[in-house]
């Protein structure tokens, strides 16, 4: 079974509106400025484990940060509202990962300086959510 970051890049590489905008670059978070803009980078910034005391399904938790990277503000915001709406409430299936809850908890700008040398600023929008999904307990 896949994690749920793969679970997540899935989600938003197989939406119609998400992939019009980047394509398939929805990739974990890089320093890389290279990268072909727009584009989404994305970390865990967060996670638990809800434990049980028996053998079989428990509820995992982690906090995604999605950083939606353009060369004008206005895509990058346009990105974001996209991520917002594919995974804001979101609960299903997606990759084998059974996600129970996906709701955006905070979104900021995020400013980048421009590459040494390069005029062109960056623009970067970022929205955090909560997610929770369900994972298999060790076995002990």
């Amino acid at each position: 079974m896949a994690d749920v970051a793969t679970a997540l890049t899935a989600l938003l590489t197989g939406d119609p509106t998400v992939s019009g905008l980047v394509g398939s670059r929805v990739m974990p978070w890089q320093a890389v400025q290279s990268v072909a803009r727009p584009f989404i980078a994305y970390q865990q910034t967060d996670g638990a484990h809800e434990h049980s005391f028996t053998a079989g399904q428990q509820l995992g938790r982690a906090i995604f940060q999605f950083s939606c990277v353009a060369d004008t503000y206005a895509a990058a915001a346009s990105l974001t509202d996209a991520v917002r709406v594919k995974l804001s409430g979101f609960r299903g299936t997606s990759e084998g990962v059974v996600i129970q809850s996906s709701l955006a908890i905070d979104e900021r700008d995020a400013p980048v300086p421009p590459i040494a040398g390069k005029l062109k600023p960056i623009y970067t929008r970022q929205i955090d959510f909560s997610v929770w999904f369900t994972e298999t307990a060790p076995t002990n």
